[in-house]
């Protein structure tokens, strides 16, 4: 059977792997860490309405991942006039899910194993190699590692390493495979915000009960001003671009927390001033996203054609976070999905395929293929004149239905090809 090696277990990976399987290849996931999912623990925010319907109609392996994180809904909110817009999932139980999803599926993952170089015969890639000097081969591959860099640029970019759930201090720092391959990466740093996350029982009883009494799960608390007033500078080590942070929340003066469920904020405060807002008194950070520090991400995105396929080599495409600057998990496993898809179909002999323009997935691969989106997935976006225009800002589900059987798109990705 034609083999697909999928490098990155992350969501991206996963629904790579999960596409070129159901397309009726063998799979394996090579992850360096010790777990799949990847990001998907630290946010536990599922987005996009919109595209997750066209996702499901598509019937890849997003589909079911999308299936799963509703599955572990603990929140769900309303937004743009649907009633489950936004959903909030348990990160403590994503993992396992992610982990019985593609290990059901019939896809081996080889844990602990950190790819650091690769064999090439032209622009062919025929082997991952691993550290320690095991070789697995493969007849097509994904580049799933992600676009963030590692401890080598925390400590070049910003305050160097805060332990951050990469856990490149344990596992290994990030390699890029398509750099590895022959193709240099488009480059683009920027900043990366981690959320840290507290223990509820850390919290004032007033607190808690505020936070687990709100619709939604969510809550605003005063932010003193003391702190309000005070400027948090990060030290960057890149003269060029110093970086001043405000304290504030989406409500001026408020600090947001939401419940998911431990409680979680988007302000990156040292313990000690967390400590100074009322009810935080004994707070408690149980993810070392903060606390003195910040990790760093980059836009370290691979050369990639529509199809994901990388350009100028015959057999490696990128998916999720590898094929573009995305903040959204809809958006990483759809990339995923197509470069796990055009990954069998490479390997069966079968042409490859893009996403349609006229879907909102066609419009975001191709239309912004260049991988630095304009915006997220949000409310700005979806109100850019050239959404409207042509009719892909819609939450009728029937109208979304339509254009993707016109497209003959309904469960393409979920259709085996061999």
């Amino acid at each position: 059977m034609e083999r697909v090696v999928v490098i990155g277990g992350g969501v991206g990976g996963c629904a790579a792997a999960l596409a070129a399987r159901k397309a009726g290849c063998q799979v394996e996931i090579i992850e360096r860490m010790d777990s799949v999912s990847g990001l998907a623990p630290w946010t536990g925010q599922l987005l996009t309405w919109m595209v997750r319907q066209e996702a499901k109609l598509l019937g890849g392996g997003a589909a079911d991942i999308i299936d799963l994180m509703e599955s572990l809904a603990i929140h769900i909110m309303p937004e743009f006039d649907v009633p489950d817009g936004r959903v909030t999932f348990d990160v403590t139980r994503i993992e396992e899910g992610m982990r019985k999803l593609v290990e059901g599926a019939g896809i081996k993952v080889r844990y602990h194993s950190r790819v650091v170089d690769v064999e090439m015969e032209g622009p062919k890639m025929v082997a991952a190699l691993l550290e320690g000097g095991t070789k697995i081969k493969g007849d097509a591959f994904v580049d799933a590692t992600g676009r963030t860099g590692g401890v080598e640029w925390c400590e070049k970019l910003g305050q160097g390493c805060v332990q951050c759930m990469l856990k490149c201090t344990v596992f290994g720092d990030r390699v890029s495979i398509a750099a590895k391959a022959g193709v240099p990466d488009l480059e683009e740093n920027w900043n990366y915000f981690p959320m840290p996350y507290i223990t509820l029982e850390s919290l004032s009883s007033e607190v808690r009960s505020k936070i687990e009494g709100t619709e939604g799960g969510y809550s605003y608390h005063p932010i003193p001003g003391e702190l309000l007033e005070r400027d948090f500078t990060n030290d960057w080590h890149r003269s060029d671009r110093p970086v001043t942070t405000r304290i504030k929340g989406k409500i001026p003066g408020m600090l947001e927390v939401i419940h998911v469920p431990f409680a979680k904020c988007t302000l990156n405060l040292p313990l000690r001033w967390w400590r100074q807002i009322t009810g935080f008194e004994n707070a408690w950070l149980v993810q070392p996203l903060s606390a003195e520090g910040e990790t760093v991400g980059t836009g370290f995105c691979a050369q990639r054609e529509e199809t994901m396929q990388v350009k100028g080599l015959a057999n490696l495409f990128a998916g999720g976070l590898r094929s573009g600057r995305y903040s959204a998990f809809v958006e990483v496993m759809l990339t995923g999905d197509l470069a796990g898809h055009n990954a069998a179909r490479q390997v069966l002999g079968r042409d490859l395929v893009t996403y349609p323009n006229s879907t909102l997935i066609g419009y975001f691969v191709n239309v912004l293929k260049s991988g630095r989106t304009p915006t997220d997935w949000g409310g700005p976006m979806l109100d850019d004149p050239r959404f409207k225009e042509q009719g892909l800002a819609t939450t009728d589900y029937r109208k979304i239905r339509y254009r993707m059987e016109n497209a003959g798109m309904i469960n393409a990705f979920a259709k085996r090809l061999s």
